[in-house]
Formats: structure tokens, C-alpha cells, sequence
């Protein structure tokens, strides 16, 4: 499956993988599948995790159509929730910076990362969980790690 996500509840984080080919209308089933899943929370903080996949470079257009979608489904996210999207390729990197700009002023707070740990560490998680540690080790394993 190009786009999955999982729900770590001890974190209130919302992880999205994507893998393969990714297009935008698979980016947005992903976010619509999370906007409808029972066990979402308007607290939760997101992690965006783009680095198995590739992405074609999306005209203006289409990312636009992706923020205003995002706007829509997620109007009412808890001011504290955070995103942080991993994007180590400079493509993945660049379309999702235009979207990060894109949402600017939305109260949507993006950020866009290049590397793992820089990804994780701009969330405000509970660094004193268990929870937080196991996620963390799972997360920087060297077998995550792009060399």
C-alpha cells in the first residue's frame, strides 16, 4: 500500500508512511482514511514519514489542491498539534516545503524535515515515556536510516 498510518495513542502521534510511487490523490485518501478513523484525535501531533517513496515533482496546482484539502479535513485540529513531514530526497523536500508554504497562516503548524531525529524532535512529545523512548529506538534503528 502506498500510504498507511498508524495511531500511537501512549504519544497522541499520528505516524503516515508512504511508500512506492506516491500520487496526490493517494495522499489524500491517506489523510481522509485517518480524518474518518474513530480513534483520531484533534490532539494528535503527525509524522509524515516520506523517505520510502518516490514523488513525481507536482504542478503548483496539485499541491494547492492537497493544502486546501488539508485545510478542510483537518479545520479543527487542536492549536498544539504538530506535523512534521521527513522528506530526505530533494524533490519530496521541495514539494512539501511549497506546501508548508501554502499552508502558512492556516494555523496547520508544518515542518518539514530532512532528517529523521530532526523530524521527531520538532514534535512535542513526552520525552520521559516509555512509549516515547521504544518509538524513538524503533524510529532511528540504523535498518531506518537511509545511509
Amino acid at each position: 500500500m502506498p500510504a498507511d498510518y498508524r495511531i500511537e495513542t501512549d504519544l497522541n502521534l499520528v505516524v503516515v508512511t508512504f511508500s512506492g510511487a506516491v500520487t496526490l490523490a493517494e495522499q489524500i485518501a491517506a489523510l481522509r482514511a485517518y480524518a474518518a478513523d474513530p480513534m483520531r484525535d484533534p490532539a494528535h501531533h503527525g509524522l509524515m514519514d516520506f523517505s520510502d517513496c518516490t514523488m513525481h515533482e507536482h504542478f503548483f496546482e496539485e499541491v494547492q489542491r492537497l493544502a486546501h484539502c488539508i485545510r478542510r479535513t483537518f479545520a479543527g485540529r487542536a492549536d498544539s498539534a504538530r506535523r512534521t513531514i521527513y522528506a530526505p530526497d530533494d524533490v519530496t523536500y521541495g514539494v512539501n516545503r511549497m506546501l508548508q508554504s501554502l499552508l502558512d497562516g492556516s494555523g496547520l503548524h508544518v515542518e518539514v524535515c530532512r532528517t529523521r531525529a530532526e523530524a521527531l524532535d520538532a514534535l512535542p512529545l513526552d520525552r520521559e515515556n516509555g512509549a516515547y523512548r521504544a518509538f524513538r529506538a524503533t524510529w532511528l534503528a540504523p535498518e531506518n536510516v537511509a545511509a
